[in-house]
């Protein structure tokens, strides 16, 4: 397999853990109804982003991404950007609170 397809599948498989990674932090908000949303952000602002391993898969997939991406671009290959642009945009959601728009849907 050449190293820009498989920077792309990492890149991909690392936005699915991004996905879902924020849709449980939703449901574990929203399951609890009596808290308001500023209830929410505090609570949410107090516990630690990297507390278990599914936080910390998505950072290290999207390095990992990212380091295969830059050798196969290297290499002339042009899907490697894609896998560059997947990677960049794995860390970039994983540290926005893109479940604060998911609760209120």
């Amino acid at each position: 397999m050449k190293k820009g397809v498989l920077s792309t599948i990492i890149a991909t498989i690392g936005l699915f853990f991004v996905y879902w990674y924020h849709r449980n932090t939703a449901i574990q908000i929203s399951s609890s109804s009596e808290m308001t949303m500023q209830q929410a952000e505090i609570m949410m602002s107090d516990i630690s982003i990297f507390e278990s391993i599914y936080s910390i898969i998505p950072i290290s997939l999207g390095i990992l991404g990212l380091l295969i991406g830059a050798i196969s671009l290297k290499e002339k290959s042009k899907i490697g950007l894609l896998g560059i642009i997947l990677s960049i945009s794995i860390i970039i959601l994983f540290f926005l609170p893109v479940w604060k728009y998911m609760i209120t849907m």
